[in-house]
């Protein structure tokens, strides 16, 4: 009797498209086939990504238990670009259903699939879940990146659009085999919201990383050298109309709903750059060889903040670039920068994925976080130096005891080696053997 487990991934971000997105799936699909699990991956073909980001190089070819099925997806109509105030999620799984539907029945009659399990976002994804389900006549499962309902980058549109979000989101968990999350406190607030603990069908699976990389440094200048790699989720309008009056809304948003407060600008390097400023007008001699190196994409709002900060000499953004030059720039860092975004009177629920990156680099990170999932990770590992954001003269003189080589840190391998592949993934994959 062969008793493999046959899973079909669904990713809509995948090597060798680029983004933070590909990397969870990529190292699931790995990890899985390291176990002993046949894993289908359903993604895009090629054609469908931004033809500049196509440079996530992998190699699948040492797996004989990983396929990959790229498929086609409908393109935008101006049915599909309805605004806002008429979406509920994204709509890529409604361009996509059809074409997946077709791959998977077609696939499954060779290879009949234990399970589809779709990560998310985007969370289009999850609320087709169980449509594609149905029609295929296999169960499925659910992967959340982020926090569904609870990722407020923007207000929803009305209080009825959030309501009918959270029934759907409800509908759609408890329908599910089981759901796996990057986050303890994420699943706290999924429990909270619902008032439910769906029958304990949440697993924690955190992201994680393939190797300790080699501490060795190739660039032996007396720079210092803090980098930070990836996006900021920070958008400034977006933020502001989170604490806007209804009276200062154009019409149309006056019905804007906000469930909790979540400031972004604490993700972006706002309250780093205070705190550098500080360092530098204060100990200038010190601060003379730092340099900060941002790589990803870069928003419209970084080169103002650059100035309001007077930073323009120690800082430099190289934009967009490829995976090699990201691992490059990571080997030759004296330090790693991380920031998070602030839930006041909560606990932020994310934790980058560019954590467990750098945690396999082990090189000391600056942490400048609030209270939440992303500070329990790094001070379980040890790995960081911990700020708080809003202290900026605290964080000045405790940032040139680090210069200075006075604070050293006691890194704890052995929690750094529990997100290490398939390490992180082990709650999955006794879910999946136990199917």
């Amino acid at each position: 009797m062969n008793n493999i487990i046959k899973l079909a991934l669904i990713a809509h971000d995948f090597p060798p498209y680029n983004v933070g997105g590909s990397q969870r799936p990529y190292l699931m699909a790995k990890a899985l086939a390291e176990e002993g699990i046949e894993v289908f991956v359903f993604t895009l073909k090629e054609e469908y990504y931004n033809k500049t980001r196509l440079n996530f190089e992998y190699n699948f070819n040492q797996y004989s238990n990983i396929h990959i099925i790229r498929t086609d997806i409908d393109k935008k109509s101006i049915f599909n670009n309805s605004s806002h105030y008429f979406s509920l999620v994204d709509d890529i799984a409604s361009r996509w259903k059809k074409h997946l539907i077709i791959k998977i029945k077609e696939n499954s009659k060779s290879v009949p699939f234990d399970l589809l399990l779709f990560t998310c976002p985007p969370f289009s994804l999850a609320k087709h879940a169980v449509s594609v389900s149905k029609e295929t006549e296999i169960p499925f499962a659910l992967d959340l990146r982020d926090a569904w309902s609870q990722w407020i980058m923007t207000p929803y549109a009305s209080y009825l659009h959030y309501k009918i979000l959270i029934i759907t989101e409800k509908k759609v968990i408890e329908k599910a085999a089981f759901v796996s999350s990057t986050s303890q406190q994420q699943i706290k607030d999924f429990k909270e919201v619902h008032k439910t603990n769906f029958n304990n069908k949440f697993i924690y699976a955190p992201n994680g990383f393939i190797d300790f990389v080699d501490q060795s440094k190739e660039d032996d200048s007396l720079k210092v050298k803090i980098i930070y790699t990836g996006s900021f989720y920070f958008n400034p309008y977006s933020q502001a109309l989170q604490t806007k009056k209804w009276y200062q809304k154009k019409w149309y948003q006056i019905l804007q709903y906000l469930p909790r407060l979540e400031d972004w600008s604490y993700r972006s390097p706002l309250y780093f750059f205070k705190t550098l400023e500080l360092l530098i007008s204060k100990y200038p001699k010190l601060a003379s060889n730092i340099e900060v190196v941002f790589a990803g994409q870069k928003p419209d709002w970084f080169e103002r903040m650059v100035a309001d900060h007077n930073l323009q000499k120690h800082v430099n953004h190289l934009g967009f670039i490829n995976k090699k030059e990201v691992q490059l720039l990571l080997k030759d860092a004296n330090y790693l920068l991380i920031t998070s975004s602030k839930i006041p009177n909560g606990k932020e629920y994310s934790v980058a994925g560019k954590t467990f990156e750098y945690i396999a680099y082990q090189k000391p990170i600056l942490a400048f976080v609030n209270e939440g999932e992303q500070k329990e990770v790094l001070k379980k590992t040890q790995i960081a130096h911990i700020f708080n954001p809003d202290e900026i003269v605290e964080n000045v003189v405790r940032l040139k005891s680090i210069m200075e080589n006075e604070i050293n840190l006691d890194i704890n391998h052995e929690t750094c080696n529990q997100f290490k592949i398939p390490n992180n993934f082990s709650q999955l994959i006794a879910k999946l053997k136990n199917l």
